[in-house]
């Protein structure tokens, strides 16, 4: 029996046991809960936008994506079973939208009057400014607060590429389009530090103003105290930004529990829940990369987001009477600007039956605007990445490195100008000025007369907001990229109020498409082998920012990470 066989038939096997297993937990009934409990929240891992079924999901509790969280802390807050909340943070792995997102239920419960308990038992800035907004705060006695700032490092490739032989060819159109920077550049252009000067700039006093509004200290005092940091447990106490040592026993007991109390974690809570009432809201996330095709979900790489996977969505609440409108979350950085156009002619379809709210993540930029500025409104959280309105394409150029290793390339072909996206040459002044020209047309025809339209903007003005520029979703707010700020439940407000129903109405929210549950996956595996290699190549693609030759880019201006 070949090795592939072998293996086939193993999976076969843990398919079968995993369906058994899972009627059996279908006839064992869902969770039942206690008829008083304290509520524990442990963050420790990545929280996704979107979270697909495991294949084991009916054997453990599922990890919890960042709305399935968010409505279980919220439902806990006016649960009279639950005698308090407890909140262990190790890490939170996710972007700073996401974490005000948190912050914000967190603050809900707080106000319910229900206890609320955080336990630090280590992090840094994100994780302090989640934290903050607890009632009571403490620290692990063993832990560390690493806060000092944020931060955000932008490296370039382009000395090391020349090293070997390697050069990058672009064309872009805007000033702070900066994408290409990290192949072409060794150092910040003037524009690209700009933009990400007010970028981090506006996170930071976000940051500040929100921590330093819940520890009742003064902000210029939080800043003096992060200049000092990393603190120690005891010079976190000392300084008021917690309220003591404890460990999770301790803490647990400060909720106002017993030895004997019973600690539910919110997996469990949520898993318990009663199906939302209300009308029923299409919910489609697109996060990550965007890409032609069907969206890639295989463990351990970023997430792509096909544009016929999300058309399809868009295309099947269209069609389904029973859904009245779309929340529309965006957590990209775009990517192809094929695969944003598609996506953007099915959300701009949709609103003209049903109503489209746009709740942006961590980064809705470049392509991620694109499609967001054909909805009806526009709701981002103030540290959101947003705006970067701009394209641009670009090609690796090989000749150096080729004649170094004594490669040799020979071309036979028909059109003037059949090989010049070829690796083995560089562009023509020609070649040059004509794909110029092709950028400079897309940037006006396309990317600035749909953002002008959806958002009822004279083009003029959306280049002066544009330029491949990214902004905070504060400044976006300002400048009118944005309608307002807020979270995935202020969408929702929003969408109420299209509907003619108030601003608190409960919703049924209907991810769209369906989940697909890891044996699924399993199954697209088996029966495509492209289908590893394929999106192995799309993440390569996602990560370097070069897209497949023929692409045009809308794109982030750079990889970004703020710490």
């Amino acid at each position: 029996m070949s090795q592939f066989r072998k293996v086939r038939r193993a999976l076969l096997v843990l398919i079968v046991l995993f369906v058994f297993a899972g009627i059996l937990g279908l006839l064992c009934g869902g969770p039942r809960l206690p008829g008083s409990f304290v509520v524990e929240l442990y963050l420790t891992r990545a929280i996704d936008e979107s979270r697909s079924p495991s294949a084991v999901g009916f054997l453990t509790q599922e990890d919890l994506d960042l709305y399935r969280l968010t409505r279980g802390l919220r439902e806990a807050a006016s649960d009279r079973r639950v005698r308090g909340i407890l909140v262990r943070i190790s890490s939170i792995q996710t972007g700073w939208a996401a974490a005000l997102e948190m912050r914000r239920a967190l603050q809900i419960v707080r106000n319910s009057g229900i206890p609320l308990t955080v336990l630090m038992e280590a992090g840094g800035d994100k994780e302090y400014l989640v934290a903050s907004a607890a009632e009571s705060l403490f620290m692990l006695p063993g832990g560390h607060l690493m806060i000092d700032g944020l931060a955000a490092e932008v490296g370039f490739l382009h000395g090391m590429l020349k090293k070997v032989g390697l050069e990058v060819q672009v064309e872009r159109v805007g000033e702070y389009k900066n994408a290409p920077d990290t192949y072409t550049r060794t150092t910040m252009s003037q524009c690209h530090r700009e933009a990400l000067d007010a970028l981090i700039g506006d996170l930071f006093q976000t940051y500040v103003d929100l921590a330093s509004s819940s520890r009742g200290i003064e902000s210029d005092s939080l800043v003096v105290l992060l200049d000092r940091g990393p603190l120690s447990p005891r010079e976190a106490m000392d300084a008021g930004l917690v309220d003591g040592l404890r460990y999770r026993r301790e803490a647990v007991r400060h909720l106002g529990g017993s030895e004997n109390v019973e600690v539910i974690s919110l997996e469990r809570y949520v898993a318990a829940l009663k199906k939302e009432d209300g009308p029923h809201i299409a919910y489609i996330v697109v996060e990550g990369t965007m890409l032609p095709g069907g969206s890639g979900d295989l463990p351990l790489l970023d997430p792509i987001v096909g544009s016929e996977t999300i058309a399809r969505a868009f295309r099947d609440a269209r069609a389904d009477d029973d859904i009245e409108g779309v929340l529309l979350r965006i957590n990209s950085p775009g990517g192809s600007a094929m695969a944003a156009d598609v996506m953007w002619d099915e959300v701009r379809r949709t609103a003209r039956d049903k109503p489209v709210v746009v709740s942006m993540g961590d980064m809705a930029a470049s392509g991620g605007y694109y499609l967001a500025a054909a909805a009806d409104r526009v709701i981002a959280e103030p540290t959101t990445i947003t705006g970067s309105i701009g394209v641009y394409a670009s090609k690796f150029v090989a000749e150096e490195l080729y004649d170094d290793i004594d490669y040799h390339v020979e071309v036979v072909k028909r059109g003037a100008h059949a090989d010049q996206f070829s690796m083995s040459r560089p562009f023509d002044g020609e070649e040059r000025a004509r794909l110029g020209n092709l950028m400079t047309q897309y940037y006006w025809d396309v990317f600035v007369a749909k953002v002008a339209m959806g958002r009822g903007m004279a083009a003029a003005t959306v280049d002066s907001l544009g330029q491949g520029r990214v902004w905070s979703g504060f400044r976006a707010e300002s400048c009118g990229l944005v309608d307002t700020l807020g979270g995935i439940w202020a969408a929702r407000g929003q969408l109420a109020g299209l509907l003619d129903l108030p601003a608190d109405s409960p919703m049924s929210l209907v991810p769209m498409p369906k989940p697909r549950s890891m044996l699924t996956r399993i199954f697209d595996m088996l029966l495509h082998g492209s289908t590893v290699e394929d999106e192995l190549m799309a993440n390569l693609s996602a990560r370097t920012g070069l897209a497949p030759q023929t692409h045009v880019q809308m794109r982030l201006p750079f990889a970004l990470s703020i710490e």
